[in-house]
């Protein structure tokens, strides 16, 4: 490559990176969005706090029931080391998908670079050059990436891809090298970044899969399947053998298949639509406009070959594609390729494994080569229209310049969708408006302390019932859930009661459907949970029989210290202080750090008398919540009434003036009044009345000081 070539590549790049940057300039704010919030925020072995051998190889797993798993950790690493330098900024995160993104453009452009020179192509550099930079602009600044690198939990998918194109290059600088020695280092690099590729996520296991289509159509595969035909299907079983091999060693058949049973379609019926799906995917990335892009999209299930009758249409098509490439690859290896390498990339995520059918970043990958024969054709009119007609050489020229600025536009415009959670779902809303997950996540979002608006979520979430469920065959009943959160807000201890029995009515209806749900963990999850939440209404409306059968059957469903020590709460509400102490000595060998735990303990103990021992658990659930940085003012004045009991009234009142100064006055009043008001009960345990007397008392007197009146 001369001096100028090499001075116009550096300088596409450049642009190439600007170009980039300008396009998702508008991100840096982007906020955690969906699984940001469990794998990002909620995940507490990412949140760095210093760097340690420990706490790195702790980032590398997921806990799982009595076990950790080993999940993508160079992602999750990655992930940790944002949180370590930025905690929970997110401008970090997008800083460092964006650079991702952006390596992975370079990688892609350079790859094309070494597939483009190979002699069977006869092309120029600067044609070389072009082809190279077209395909890779269309595919950096497609709408349809913006899922993978805008939405910060996909840097997964993201980082996967970079490390697999890395791994590409090497392995292409492999075949093309005529150096011995740096043929060695460049193979044992592309491996190397392949199992970088894999430990970032796991349809990067496709890679040999890549490696064998580029063997077929690059490097005379064709030919070495007729003079040895059985040592190629050897090496092709072998590199089709590997993905399977990773695939069933991380998971089985039988776990496969009961991953079904929450979701709303059987394995059938996912196999049959994903081939509709594709063609989808397809049209997208053919034509791109912003309103096509959504968290969310609309499918009927396809229940067979022909219902509907698209179904059919795609597979035929699918396999005509593939027909056409392997017979056609060797004379237009740059169509065939990107064909085969599209459809067999989505091998891993658009078939068996029982995700939700759709999501726009699994074409991250697959989409790397297919505007490869756009560029080249377009570039080999250009150069036709060129020396034969200028009006046309210019026209098309515009065309392509046009076409790249559109599809820059679309997705600065879809990345505007993703400025807000509730402008994200509402552009969802209107590309699925038949599904309930967008009008359930905006409900969701005005729940939010920040964005609190009940009527809001209430309308969405009631309107959501009518609409049809998509990923979830519990996306109704945790609709009810969400419906009782609102009604707690208002304090309808009624509707609230309804609320949750209607959810737990339809998680009862989809377990006979299939009783196998209810040995599933999510299932006795779902319904644990709302026994829990309906036990707390009947303690609400002073039925503890009712409160305590409930938490019964929720702690039948699941263990915990959350259950425990609300059975305990209404025992000691009922006075069955032993049965209480028993309850929370379980609690505590299960969760030694919960501060709730030492809190009942002390006013279990309290109440039997014992002052002392009361006192001890409530200062270690005082030092819990110090640990752990939550504010619990309240166990203040219980040490303040266990004093009064004690008959130490001059301990008691040091105590209650210190619960005073922790709060302001307006909380203060407020806490008075939830306790001796209709909502006393939803407070951990009620107080005798003369705490509230002392208290106002307090207050009282305080107020009169600044003239004021309570």
């Amino acid at each position: 490559m001369g001096k100028s070539q090499k001075h116009s590549t550096w300088l596409f790049v450049c642009l190439l990176l600007l170009y980039i940057s300008i396009l998702y300039s508008n991100t840096f704010h982007v906020p955690f969005m969906l699984d940001d919030q469990v794998g990002i925020a909620g995940r507490s072995n990412l949140h760095l706090s210093e760097i340690t051998i420990k706490n790195i190889v702790d980032t590398f797993f997921i806990p799982e029931e009595n076990s950790k798993k080993l999940y993508r950790p160079l992602s999750c690493l990655s992930l940790a080391l944002n949180y370590y330098i930025g905690k929970f900024n997110v401008r970090g995160y997008h800083v460092v998908n964006l650079m991702i993104h952006a390596i992975s453009a370079i990688f892609l452009f350079k790859t094309l670079i070494l597939i483009l020179g190979l002699k069977k192509f006869s092309l120029k550099e600067t044609e070389i050059n072009c082809i190279a930079g077209l395909a890779t602009i269309l595919w950096a600044a497609h709408p349809i990436q913006t899922q993978a690198v805008t939405y910060i939990i996909q840097r997964m998918a993201s980082l996967a891809a970079m490390f697999y194109l890395i791994g590409l290059w090497f392995y292409l600088k492999f075949r093309c090298s005529e150096n011995f020695t740096n043929r060695k280092y460049f193979l044992v690099f592309s491996i190397l970044f392949f199992s970088c590729a894999v430990l970032s996520k796991e349809n990067a296991v496709l890679f040999p899969l890549g490696i064998l289509f580029i063997e077929l159509f690059f490097f005379d595969g064709y030919k070495k399947i007729q003079v040895h035909p059985v040592l190629f299907a050897f090496i092709a079983c072998i590199l089709l053998i590997v993905p399977l091999i990773f695939f069933f060693h991380t998971t089985s058949i039988e776990k496969i298949l009961s991953a079904y049973d929450h979701r709303p379609f059987t394995l059938k019926q996912r196999l049959l639509t994903e081939p509709r799906i594709l063609f989808f995917y397809i049209g997208q990335l053919l034509y791109p406009i912003p309103g096509k892009f959504s968290l969310s999209h609309s499918f009927v299930f396809s229940n067979s070959l022909f219902s509907p009758v698209t179904t059919a249409l795609s597979i035929a098509g699918i396999g005509t594609l593939l027909g056409v490439a392997l017979w056609k690859g060797k004379k237009y290896p740059l169509i065939g390729f990107p064909i085969i390498f599209y459809f067999s990339h989505h091998l891993i995520e658009s078939t068996l494994i029982p995700l939700e059918l759709a999501f726009e970043h699994r074409n991250y990958i697959p989409s790397f080569f297919l505007f490869l024969p756009l560029s080249h054709g377009m570039f080999k009119l250009l150069i036709y229209y060129q020396k034969n007609k200028k009006s046309l050489y210019y026209f098309l020229f515009f065309f392509i310049t046009l076409i790249v600025f559109i599809l820059g536009l679309a997705t600065h415009m879809r990345n505007k969708d993703w400025q807000t959670v509730e402008s994200l779902w509402t552009q969802a809303a209107k590309t699925a408006p038949n599904q309930i997950r967008p009008y359930a996540q905006l409900g969701w979002y005005f729940t939010e302390k920040t964005h609190f608006n009940p009527q809001k979520a209430y309308s969405y979430f009631k309107y959501a019932l009518d609409k049809e469920i998509s990923y979830n065959v519990f996306e109704k009943a945790l609709l009810w859930l969400n419906i009782a959160k609102i009604f707690q807000h208002n304090n309808n201890d009624e509707e609230i009661k309804k609320s949750l029995i209607n959810a737990l009515d339809l998680i009862t209806l989809e377990i006979t459907k299939k009783p196998v749900l209810i040995e599933k963990q999510v299932t006795r999850h779902y319904m644990a949970d709302i026994n829990y939440y309906i036990a707390n209404v009947f303690f609400d409306l002073d039925n503890t029989e009712k409160a305590l059968s409930y938490i019964e059957n929720a702690l039948s469903l699941k263990k915990g210290s959350v259950y425990l020590n609300t059975k305990a709460r209404f025992l000691i509400h009922t006075g069955q202080y032993d049965d209480a102490l028993e309850i929370l000595n379980i609690s505590l060998n299960e969760d030694p750090d919960n501060w709730n735990t030492f809190f009942l303990l002390g006013k279990t103990f309290t109440s039997l008398n014992k002052y002392s021992k009361g006192l001890w658990f409530y200062h270690q659930a005082i030092k819990k919540t110090e640990i752990k940085k939550i504010q619990r003012s309240e166990i203040y004045l219980y040490i303040a009434e266990n004093f009064y009991n004690a008959k130490k009234s001059t301990s008691g009142d040091r105590f209650l003036k210190k619960f005073i100064s922790l709060n302001t006055i307006d909380q203060t009043i407020n806490f008075i009044n939830s306790y001796q008001g209709k909502r006393r009960k939803k407070l951990p345990i009620d107080h005798s009345e003369f705490i509230f007397i002392k208290l106002h008392r307090e207050i009282s007197s305080i107020l009169n000081k600044t003239d004021n009146t309570l």
